[in-house]
């Protein structure tokens, strides 16, 4: 649990700090800070989706896929296999 929040706070100011630098990154990054400012930013992302509550969900829904109990219907809806 802790683990949890502290990544997904640490993706929340990876975020800012991408914000922060996009915007007034020039003085301390030089002309070209756009580029570092997208990459922090995207790597803040990936923490909030990797540390949020939701993969735990999906997690699940892959598992079951890779034990054979859930079949692939139509696009992304899935259903459980009875045996």
């Amino acid at each position: 649990m802790r683990k949890t929040r502290i990544g997904y706070v640490l993706g929340i100011l990876l975020c800012l700090w991408g914000a922060l630098l996009m915007v007034a990154g020039e003085p301390l990054l030089g002309e070209y800070h756009t580029g570092i400012a997208t990459v922090v930013g995207i790597v803040g992302i990936g923490l909030i989706a990797e540390y949020s509550t939701k993969p735990k969900l999906r997690n699940a829904k892959t598992k079951s896929w890779e034990e054979g109990r859930v079949e692939r219907v139509e696009g992304d809806e899935t259903r459980e296999v009875i045996s």
